[in-house]
């Protein structure tokens, strides 16, 4: 049987600035469905942080050990998004950009809002521990 997972936004603070963007901390209450049936809404929100930044573009949550897990989103004019990181670019979009539905077109939602290309080990030499890390970046 065929199950989609949901998610709403029940709260959004500014945590700080930077020159390169702005985080943001996010509620979100996540939500399981099987195909035709009615959404069954977790007890409570999780956090999740978004990075809005047209050269360090990022979504970070906690797994379930308090780790932090960095996802740095490859918008480029000249390139396709993986498919694993639609959610993400979905729940980016519409924090950053007010868009409610990117669809799968990332090289033109790139181009539209100036993203450039990102080197390959932008987090990967300085690993994030903790989300207001990245306003250092």
């Amino acid at each position: 049987m065929d199950r989609c997972s949901w998610s709403r936004e029940v709260g959004r603070k500014v945590l700080g600035r930077s020159a390169r963007g702005t985080l943001y901390q996010l509620s979100l209450l996540g939500g399981e469905s099987a195909k035709n049936q009615p959404i069954k809404w977790a007890a409570s929100p999780h956090a999740v942080w978004v990075f809005c930044s047209t050269s360090l573009p990022t979504v970070m949550t906690e797994d379930g050990h308090h780790r932090l897990e960095t996802t740095l989103l490859p918008l480029r004019a000249d390139g396709d998004l993986p498919g694993v990181l639609e959610s993400d670019f979905a729940l980016y979009a519409q924090t950053c950009h007010g868009v409610r539905e990117p669809g799968n077109d990332a090289p033109a939602f790139a181009a539209r809002f100036g993203y450039a290309a990102l080197p390959d080990d932008t987090l990967d030499n300085a690993p994030l521990t903790a989300p207001a890390d990245i306003l250092g970046r």
